[in-house]
């Protein structure tokens, strides 16, 4: 044991030098893509330099991102809303009217002319209600407010749906307007009364169906195809000398993310990491043999060895964000 604290402290130095060289080589590892490569370069309105492409096997086309947005877009343009009808709603309100028309009257129940006069306003107020409430009173929300012109609506009832105008439901101003309009054609009613109670007992019973609406504008967007079209293997994909123009430009986009993808499965994912593990030792193992022969005077110096491989890992770093950059460039 003493022996082996003994040669950890004379040989620190060196001990630190291999565990630098073995920390650059694991950055550097994960710096580098991980996906197979490509093999063919090629921009947007320039030729294609390289041999005829055929296609090595059947792949789709992918629509532009541009595209495939204007199209989600325009189906969330395009949505269809949605209302329901609170059905117990109008059984709240012929409740609600009866007490508050008889707080309004101070019906005395032991009285039968006070009940009589219940009865009669009672009467000509259900009849109001109901001619309001087969048709409904429309719920204002921000979903409602900011329908575009021309969307449609539609009306669910039980499993059915039926496309509606927002415009042919009462709100709570038009529905206390019929009311007034309606009373001034009754007698023998308490119209001051009656109008009051009446008021304070609509409801709104026409609203937003949220769950229904985000349900199918889901199903819409999944119906969006994010491809346009398949290239089958063995067709011609681009002679050399074409014109890479935006039709050619996304079929190449295409059939090199599918490459890519079939590169990416784990197996070929391990390959390439091993791959990339033994390639970045060996260069610095020769690396470390280098300065060991050449420039001892430096592996002698700690600092002066992490200030190169540094350098390495930051050569690394820009050629890995100049290849991103260059792809982001060219799409």
């Amino acid at each position: 044991m003493v022996e082996i604290l003994s040669d950890l402290r004379n040989n620190h130095e060196r001990i630190q030098r291999v565990i630098l060289f073995i920390l650059t080589g694991i950055i550097v590892v994960l710096l580098l893509p991980k996906e197979g490569k490509f093999k063919y370069e090629y921009q947007k309105g320039r030729p294609w330099g390289h041999e005829d492409l055929v296609a090595p096997f059947d792949f789709a086309i992918e629509k532009p991102r541009d595209e495939l947005s204007n199209e989600i877009a325009e189906v969330k343009n395009q949505v269809r809303v949605y209302v329901k009808r609170d059905e117990e709603a109008s059984t709240r309100v012929l409740n609600n009217f009866r007490n508050n028309l008889a707080a309004a009257l101070n019906t005395d129940s032991s009285k039968t002319i006070s009940l009589k006069k219940l009865e009669r306003n009672l009467l000509v107020g259900n009849r109001a209600l109901s001619q309001i409430y087969s048709i409904g009173i429309l719920q204002s929300s921000e979903e409602i407010n900011g329908l575009k012109k021309g969307q449609l609506v539609f009306l669910k009832e039980g499993n059915t749906a039926t496309q509606v105008d927002l415009s042919s439901f009462y709100s709570v101003q038009t529905a206390y307007a019929f009311i007034q309009e309606y009373l001034e054609n009754e007698v023998r009613i308490d119209k001051e009364e009656l109008l009051s109670a009446l008021s304070e007992s609509l409801v709104q019973n026409i609203v937003y169906d949220a769950a229904t609406t985000e349900r199918l504008l889901k199903e819409d967007l999944n119906a969006v195809s994010e491809t346009r079209g398949m290239i089958p293997q063995g067709l011609m994909v681009i002679s050399r000398g074409d014109m890479v123009d935006s039709e050619k430009f996304q079929i190449l986009e295409s059939l090199r993310k599918e490459y890519q993808s079939r590169l990416g499965s784990s197996e070929s994912s391990y390959l390439i990491l091993i791959g990339q593990l033994i390639m970045v030792f060996i260069v610095l193992i020769m690396f470390w043999l280098f300065l060991e022969k050449y420039r001892s005077d430096l592996m002698q110096n700690n600092w002066q060895v992490t200030f190169l491989l540094m350098l390495i890992l930051g050569m690394v770093a820009i050629a890995t964000l100049a290849q991103s950059r260059w792809r982001l460039h060219a799409t």
